[in-house]
Protein backbone atom coordinates (compact mmCIF):
# COMPACT_ATOMS: atom_id res chain seq x y z
CA UNK A 1 0.00 0.00 0.00
CA UNK A 2 3.49 2.62 0.38
CA UNK A 3 2.84 2.79 -3.60
CA UNK A 4 -0.70 4.13 -3.28
CA UNK A 5 0.09 6.61 -0.43
CA UNK A 6 2.39 8.40 -2.55
CA UNK A 7 -0.44 8.44 -5.06
CA UNK A 8 -2.74 9.88 -3.04
CA UNK A 9 -0.27 12.17 -1.49
CA UNK A 10 0.67 13.63 -4.94
CA UNK A 11 -2.76 13.87 -5.43
CA UNK A 12 -3.91 15.84 -2.55
CA UNK A 13 -1.03 17.70 -2.75
CA UNK A 14 -1.78 19.40 -6.30
CA UNK A 15 -4.74 19.68 -5.30
CA UNK A 16 -3.81 21.60 -2.28
CA UNK A 17 -1.34 23.62 -3.90
CA UNK A 18 -4.10 24.44 -7.25
CA UNK A 19 -6.84 25.48 -4.41
CA UNK A 20 -4.42 27.48 -2.60
CA UNK A 21 -2.51 29.38 -5.44
CA UNK A 22 -6.11 30.36 -6.41
CA UNK A 23 -7.18 31.94 -3.52
CA UNK A 24 -3.54 33.80 -2.39
CA UNK A 25 -2.83 35.56 0.17
CA UNK A 26 -6.34 34.94 1.70
CA UNK A 27 -6.16 32.34 4.42
CA UNK A 28 -8.13 29.25 2.71
CA UNK A 29 -9.93 26.36 4.41
CA UNK A 30 -8.50 22.79 2.89
CA UNK A 31 -11.62 20.44 3.06
CA UNK A 32 -11.24 16.91 3.54
CA UNK A 33 -14.34 15.71 1.20
CA UNK A 34 -12.74 18.47 -1.53
CA UNK A 35 -9.40 17.06 -1.29
CA UNK A 36 -9.47 13.40 -0.31
CA UNK A 37 -12.47 12.70 -1.86
CA UNK A 38 -14.85 11.71 1.29
CA UNK A 39 -18.64 12.39 1.62
CA UNK A 40 -18.68 12.28 5.20
CA UNK A 41 -21.22 14.96 6.79
CA UNK A 42 -18.61 16.31 9.22
CA UNK A 43 -21.98 17.57 11.51
CA UNK A 44 -23.19 14.33 12.05
CA UNK A 45 -21.45 12.74 14.82
CA UNK A 46 -22.92 9.60 14.47
CA UNK A 47 -22.04 9.60 10.46
CA UNK A 48 -18.00 10.53 12.29
CA UNK A 49 -18.01 7.32 14.07
CA UNK A 50 -19.56 5.56 11.40
CA UNK A 51 -16.97 6.07 9.08
CA UNK A 52 -15.08 2.95 8.05
CA UNK A 53 -11.79 1.50 7.52
CA UNK A 54 -11.16 3.01 4.13
CA UNK A 55 -12.29 6.51 4.89
CA UNK A 56 -10.31 6.82 8.50
CA UNK A 57 -7.47 5.36 6.05
CA UNK A 58 -8.39 8.44 4.03
CA UNK A 59 -8.56 11.12 6.28
CA UNK A 60 -5.39 10.23 8.34
CA UNK A 61 -3.43 10.35 5.04
CA UNK A 62 -5.04 13.75 3.86
CA UNK A 63 -4.50 14.82 7.34
CA UNK A 64 -1.09 13.48 7.27
CA UNK A 65 -0.28 15.11 3.89
CA UNK A 66 -1.33 18.48 5.00
CA UNK A 67 0.74 18.09 7.99
CA UNK A 68 4.17 17.43 6.32
CA UNK A 69 3.78 20.36 3.68
CA UNK A 70 3.18 22.69 6.76
CA UNK A 71 6.30 21.36 8.62
CA UNK A 72 8.16 21.16 5.32
CA UNK A 73 7.83 24.83 4.55
CA UNK A 74 5.28 24.73 1.28
CA UNK A 75 2.20 25.60 3.46
CA UNK A 76 1.78 28.33 6.12
CA UNK A 77 -0.95 29.66 8.66
CA UNK A 78 -0.18 33.13 9.05
CA UNK A 79 -2.11 32.91 12.35
CA UNK A 80 -2.78 31.19 14.83
CA UNK A 81 -5.57 28.75 13.74
CA UNK A 82 -6.59 24.98 14.34
CA UNK A 83 -7.47 21.40 12.59
CA UNK A 84 -11.51 21.68 12.68
CA UNK A 85 -13.24 18.55 12.01
CA UNK A 86 -13.72 18.75 8.34
CA UNK A 87 -10.23 19.90 7.57
CA UNK A 88 -7.71 23.04 8.22
CA UNK A 89 -9.00 26.16 8.66
CA UNK A 90 -6.24 29.63 7.52
CA UNK A 91 -3.74 27.90 5.31
CA UNK A 92 -1.99 30.03 2.26
CA UNK A 93 1.28 29.22 0.13
CA UNK A 94 4.76 30.25 1.63
CA UNK A 95 6.92 32.83 -0.20
CA UNK A 96 8.90 29.69 -1.28
CA UNK A 97 5.88 27.81 -3.08
CA UNK A 98 4.28 31.08 -4.61
CA UNK A 99 7.42 31.56 -6.11
CA UNK A 100 8.01 28.74 -7.59
CA UNK A 101 4.02 28.57 -8.52
CA UNK A 102 4.17 32.23 -10.13
CA UNK A 103 7.45 30.76 -12.82
CA UNK A 104 6.34 30.80 -16.45
CA UNK A 105 8.73 27.82 -17.96
CA UNK A 106 8.71 28.64 -21.71
CA UNK A 107 7.48 25.41 -22.73
CA UNK A 108 4.10 26.24 -20.93
CA UNK A 109 3.71 29.25 -23.41
CA UNK A 110 3.85 32.06 -21.09
CA UNK A 111 1.72 29.99 -18.41
CA UNK A 112 2.65 29.91 -15.35
CA UNK A 113 3.02 26.47 -13.21
CA UNK A 114 -0.09 27.52 -10.58
CA UNK A 115 -1.96 27.86 -13.24
CA UNK A 116 -1.07 24.70 -15.29
CA UNK A 117 -1.46 23.28 -12.24
CA UNK A 118 -4.81 24.59 -11.33
CA UNK A 119 -6.42 23.99 -14.86
CA UNK A 120 -5.21 19.99 -14.62
CA UNK A 121 -7.01 19.81 -11.29
CA UNK A 122 -9.93 21.67 -12.72
CA UNK A 123 -10.13 19.32 -15.52
CA UNK A 124 -10.05 15.97 -13.40
CA UNK A 125 -6.95 15.42 -15.23
CA UNK A 126 -5.85 14.16 -12.06
CA UNK A 127 -2.81 11.35 -13.52
CA UNK A 128 -1.37 15.29 -15.27
CA UNK A 129 -1.36 16.83 -11.72
CA UNK A 130 0.12 13.64 -9.80
CA UNK A 131 2.48 13.45 -12.88
CA UNK A 132 3.19 17.06 -12.11
CA UNK A 133 4.07 16.91 -8.20
CA UNK A 134 5.85 13.20 -8.80
CA UNK A 135 8.07 14.77 -11.41
CA UNK A 136 8.25 18.49 -10.27
CA UNK A 137 8.09 18.48 -6.43
CA UNK A 138 12.38 18.56 -6.50
CA UNK A 139 12.74 21.01 -9.09
CA UNK A 140 9.94 23.64 -8.13
CA UNK A 141 10.80 23.67 -4.40
CA UNK A 142 14.88 24.02 -4.79
CA UNK A 143 15.91 27.73 -3.33
CA UNK A 144 17.47 28.21 -6.86
CA UNK A 145 14.59 28.14 -9.56
CA UNK A 146 16.96 27.97 -12.64
CA UNK A 147 15.01 24.76 -13.42
CA UNK A 148 12.11 25.70 -14.08
CA UNK A 149 11.79 25.53 -17.91
CA UNK A 150 12.88 21.83 -17.24
CA UNK A 151 9.89 21.49 -15.07
CA UNK A 152 7.79 22.85 -17.53
CA UNK A 153 8.89 20.32 -19.98
CA UNK A 154 8.18 17.63 -17.40
CA UNK A 155 4.12 19.40 -17.44
CA UNK A 156 4.30 19.37 -21.29
CA UNK A 157 4.79 16.44 -21.56
CA UNK A 158 2.92 14.91 -18.64
CA UNK A 159 -0.09 16.48 -19.79
CA UNK A 160 0.00 16.04 -23.53
CA UNK A 161 -0.21 12.32 -23.06
CA UNK A 162 -3.15 12.31 -21.09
Amino acid sequence: MKGDNIELFNEYTAKIFAKLYSEFPIPTTILTNEIAGLKVNWEDFDAIHAMTKEERNTRKLFEATVNWLHVSGYIMQPREMSKITEGFRGYCLTSQALEALNSSPKSLNGNTLGESLQKAVKDGATDSAKGFVKKGFTWMFTKSFSNADKLGEAITNITSST
